[in-house]
């Protein structure tokens, strides 16, 4: 999957995404998402494939179990993990979705 079909795959869900940040200010809930470093497998003493960890940052004023349920089920395809918290000083949840692409 290239990161423009990520952002066709996030579009979908209605939430509006950006990869790394947006432009303009944005009413809550969005998304962004960031490529913070690869994952490489090494073969015959060289880089044999090089596979993005993709972070995806689901931003809302509070816990929504409904959308993240909409999150999770457009990443139904990949193995990811997730972290959830309170970002006191933005005033916003935030709940991080992290696979390789």
């Amino acid at each position: 999957m290239t990161l423009e079909e990520l952002n066709t795959l996030l579009s979908a869900t209605g939430i509006p995404v950006a990869m790394d940040h947006f432009l303009t200010s944005q009413s809550l809930p969005y998304m962004v998402y960031i490529i913070p470093n690869d994952d490489t497998f090494p073969a015959d003493n060289s880089t044999y494939h090089i596979s993005p960890i993709i972070q995806v940052e689901l931003y809302s004023i509070r816990k929504d179990q409904a959308l993240e349920t909409t999150v999770e089920t457009a990443l139904a395809g990949f193995y990811f993990t997730k972290q959830e918290g309170y970002l006191d000083d933005e005033q916003m949840y935030m709940v991080t979705y992290t696979f390789a692409l």
